[in-house]
């Protein structure tokens, strides 16, 4: 069964499972596994995705408040 990402925070970095991205018109879809960031450029604009996300497989991820990745980004460019 898969579970909506939707109602998530923006920005989510994946550890373990396999996420489904689809545009909402459905013309673009990939999956996103470990070591994928999900959002990050929406949280950072501040503006809704423009897809939807649904765990295909049990997930484990972080989910990050925007304020943490923008010092991560500050503190440890080179990532």
């Amino acid at each position: 069964m898969t579970a909506s990402l939707r109602a998530l925070i923006y920005l989510l970095f994946v550890l373990s499972g396999v996420v489904r991205c689809a545009s909402r018109d459905g013309s673009k879809v990939w999956r996103a596994g470990p070591s994928s960031a999900i959002g990050g450029i929406e949280a950072l604009a501040k503006k809704d995705r423009w897809y939807d996300a649904f765990a295909e497989t049990d997930l484990a991820a972080f989910n990050s408040p925007t304020s943490s990745f923008v010092d991560l980004l500050e503190d440890d460019f080179p990532l």
